[in-house]
């Protein structure tokens, strides 16, 4: 496959260039050309390896233009604390990141959904591999926080959406109180419905999490709102903050939904972006990994 890669990109570098990671979503895409390079692939596939190389003739054209030929690169461990990424090289390195990721979906996909397991069908992986051409491109540290999504969570106290105000006081850089601008805010989400994971890691929370952790901390489920209230009764948990999205919707557009399994994950969102961002959360070790990190951004 890489093989295959590599003589799709020589091809693909007398493309048109433009760049599949600014291009609009809505905007159709050319079909792949009829290069032998392509002989023997479903007209589906060949699209996607055609795109795929498209993507990586353009990121290295940039990158050559921007940079006079080096790479984008970061840091050196001595000079993390003393460099720091712009915006543009912030947007540069990750597009880079969710190229790799499409050139990485091509391995094996499996057959059949496990319920317990929450591994993916093989229609739901090829939908995780061709996102980035629908424009919702995996998330990764230092990108932009989305808005819109929290707009659409439910509410357990209201069983309504938040919607702009109610968004606007959970997330720290729109709150009416300038102070807390600066503030971060905590997102432990998991998409399996009733999840045992996740409300363990909920208990473990209410007991091994500072107050002034708990406080920033909200837990996305795909639950309904009745069935996280019972639940957080039940189980002496109501002093955590837990929104419905019951469609996922939160989840797909910060991309939160696994690459081969269903998990847990944790954001934290500051300022506007994403300040930190752990896939496949371990539940045993929760409250070690949201303190951890949360240190680690005041160092």
């Amino acid at each position: 496959m890489r093989f295959m890669l590599g003589l799709i990109f020589l091809h693909a570098t007398t493309a048109e260039h433009v760049s599949a990671f600014t291009q609009p979503a809505h905007m159709k895409r050319s079909a792949a050309s009829g290069s032998v390079l392509f002989m023997g692939m479903k007209g589906g596939q060949a699209r996607r390896q055609m795109e795929l190389a498209k993507k990586m003739a353009m990121a290295k054209e940039q990158t050559r233009k921007k940079e006079g030929g080096n790479d984008v690169t970061e840091p050196a461990e001595g000079d993390k604390k003393k460099t720091k990424l712009s915006d543009e090289d912030i947007k540069r390195r990750n597009d880079m990141k969710r190229f790799d990721d499409l050139l990485n979906s091509e391995s094996a996909i499996l057959s059949e959904f496990n319920g317990a397991s929450g591994y993916l069908t093989k229609t739901q992986q090829e939908e995780a591999a061709t996102a980035g051409f629908k424009g919702i491109d995996r998330v990764y540290e230092g990108d932009p926080a989305p808005v819109s999504p929290f707009e659409d969570l439910v509410s357990m106290k209201t069983d309504d959406a938040l919607g702009n105000q109610g968004a606007s006081r959970i997330l720290p850089w729109l709150h009416n109180n300038s102070a807390r601008h600066r503030d971060i805010l905590l997102v432990v989400t998991d998409p399996r419905a009733k999840s045992t994971e996740l409300r363990q890691a909920m208990k473990s929370m209410v007991k091994g999490l500072p107050e002034k952790i708990l406080d920033k901390t909200i837990v996305i489920s795909a639950d309904s709102p009745p069935e996280n209230r019972r639940w957080l009764k039940k189980n002496d948990a109501s002093s955590l903050t837990v929104f419905s999205d019951e469609k996922r919707e939160w989840m797909r557009d910060y991309t939160a939904l696994g690459e081969k399994r269903w998990a847990m994950c944790l954001y934290i969102l500051g300022e506007g972006r994403v300040q930190k961002l752990v896939r496949e959360l371990d539940g045993d070790l929760v409250c070690t990994v949201v303190k951890n990190a949360v240190k680690s951004l005041s160092q």
